[in-house]
């Protein structure tokens, strides 16, 4: 997943289906990021390190284990609700 940082102009990341359990922290260095899909994985909590991610308008989360609403959702101000 290191790689993914060398994509620093990318603005879509669709990791959808990969039995994620955490979001890998390379994601949070892709500061140009708009949509991310992460929708059918393992995923039960989100890292404050999302907060990063100030140009994120799209996430896609269904289909995971969340008992609750991260939190930390609150904090992406481009984020299209």
């Amino acid at each position: 997943p290191e790689q993914i940082t060398k994509l620093d102009r990318c603005e879509r990341l669709f990791l959808f289906q990969n039995h994620l359990r955490e979001v890998p922290n390379c994601v949070f260095r892709l500061w140009n990021i708009r949509v991310l899909d992460l929708r059918h994985n393992l995923l039960s909590s989100l890292s404050e390190d999302l907060a990063l991610l100030k140009n994120l308008e799209e996430f896609w989360l269904d289909y995971n284990k969340f008992k609750h609403f991260p939190p930390v959702l609150y904090n992406l101000p481009s984020l299209h609700y």
